[in-house]
């Protein structure tokens, strides 16, 4: 976000409106990448700063609520909605930051399986569910329900830069007398001096840069000839020839936006392919989508023999008029490859009358705080239709049972749900 200019945050009358995103842990709402929990009943979230006693937020540090104008939004989660924002607030060209916020509305499409859940989620927090046919109504739903500031007036709290004043060049004066050249006496004192303080500026340095080595050594056992012990620098990307795509689909996630290509990876051989994904994905309108090292996506890690879901977003691209071309698999190969942390199998359970659950049974070999799942959900022996992504907070060593999401006016055959664990940093067991 562009900062909102010099000075104190900007004086805004009443309660502002923004869209955000959150993941969803049983039935409260949780920020994206912090994982801060938002409070239900109606009630506000206040922001804190985790590194500093100031206010939040402030203009110099990045603290605060965060959420974006409905004209520039592209927001990231498992769920999507509008809050009202109020207190000491720091407005950005794409969206602000806030003191005080609470969800007004959450937006859920028609499906079955993206709105009973929401259903719940709006009466733990108390606002609005509002039906959209697709992610690209949510900007014009706000602008209907006159939520959001302007372009205009985004424009005046966030100013572009200033252009310079003009100065007229300073009236003329009369250059000085050239200076004497010095004589050849005064040349030879100056280059001594000169040399004397170039050798003793190049000891100086070389003396702290040895200092500096030696520091960086002790701390990291970094050696001029290499690094102290078995570690090696990470490998890069390459060919991942024992890694093949079992399946692949083009579907859109959890019933509602634009569509993803998932591909089921399967690992062959004995060594773990880390961050494995295509290398390469083409559209029917010639348009190239690059799935290679540095596009964004969502790429898996893949321990030897078994499966892992890779996904894609298509940018908006019209299911029906793309075509899906992978090419070879790129991964960081390592010999003694990563075990996963933990092994998950989803279903939906029938909970009474015609409500169900999703229930992952995990098998985890150590605690992980947080655990993400990818599901793909089909009716018996049919494609893939809906792609889910689901949180699992506070996952204990061992067996253990979570619960994902409910479900309200289930059908009466259950979809089949098959689950795949999604490993951040920090949730791989060598």
């Amino acid at each position: 976000m562009s900062p909102s200019g010099a000075g104190e945050a900007p004086l805004i009358a009443g309660k502002i409106h923004g869209v955000r995103g959150w993941t969803v842990q049983g039935d409260r709402l949780h920020a994206a990448y912090t994982g801060t929990r938002w409070r239900a009943d109606g009630s506000a979230t206040s922001a804190r700063c985790r590194d500093s006693r100031h206010p939040a937020p402030t203009a110099d540090c990045g603290c605060g609520l965060y959420a974006l104008h409905p004209w520039a939004m592209e927001c990231h989660g498992d769920v999507l909605g509008v809050v009202e924002a109020w207190g000491r607030v720091e407005v950005h060209a794409d969206g602000f930051r806030a003191e005080h916020a609470r969800p007004v509305a959450l937006f859920a499409s028609a499906g079955w399986i993206g709105l009973p859940g929401r259903l719940e989620l709006a009466a733990a927090h108390e606002c609005e569910l509002i039906e959209v046919e697709s992610f690209e109504r949510i900007a014009a739903v706000c602008e209907e329900r006159g939520w959001g500031l302007s372009r205009e007036v985004v424009a005046d709290l966030v100013p572009a830069e200033v252009p310079p004043v003009y100065e007229p060049p300073p009236p003329h004066v009369p250059a000085p007398p050239a200076p004497r050249a010095p004589d050849l006496v005064e040349r030879i004192e100056s280059g001594v001096v000169l040399l004397f303080a170039g050798l003793l500026s190049l000891a100086y340095a070389a003396f702290w840069g040895v200092m500096g080595l030696g520091i960086l050594a002790a701390i990291t056992g970094w050696h001029p000839f290499g690094w102290a012990g078995d570690e090696e620098p990470e490998p890069e990307l390459v060919r991942a020839p024992q890694v093949r795509i079992a399946e692949d689909a083009i579907i859109p996630p959890d019933g509602r936006g634009p569509p993803v290509y998932v591909a089921v990876l399967k690992n062959r051989g004995r060594d773990a392919a880390v961050w494995a994904r295509p290398s390469l994905v083409y559209a029917s309108d010639a348009e190239r989508v690059n799935v290679g090292r540095e596009d964004f996506g969502y790429p898996a890690v893949v321990p030897a023999g078994s499966r892992a879901l890779v996904v894609q977003p298509l940018n908006g691209a019209d299911p029906k008029t793309v075509e899906v071309r992978p090419g070879p698999i790129s991964a960081r190969d390592v010999d003694r490859g990563p075990r996963a942390p933990a092994r998950v199998r989803a279903e939906l359970v029938p909970a009474g009358g015609r409500d169900c659950r999703l229930v992952a049974a995990v098998n985890s070999k150590a605690r992980l705080d947080r655990l993400r799942i990818w599901m793909l959900a089909a009716a018996s022996g049919k494609q893939p239709a809906v792609l889910l992504q689901r949180s699992a907070g506070a996952v204990p060593a061992g067996r253990s049972r979570q619960l994902l999401d409910r479900f309200h006016d289930c059908p009466a055959e259950l979809p089949e749900v098959r689950a795949f664990p999604a490993f951040g940093a920090g949730q791989l067991i060598d």
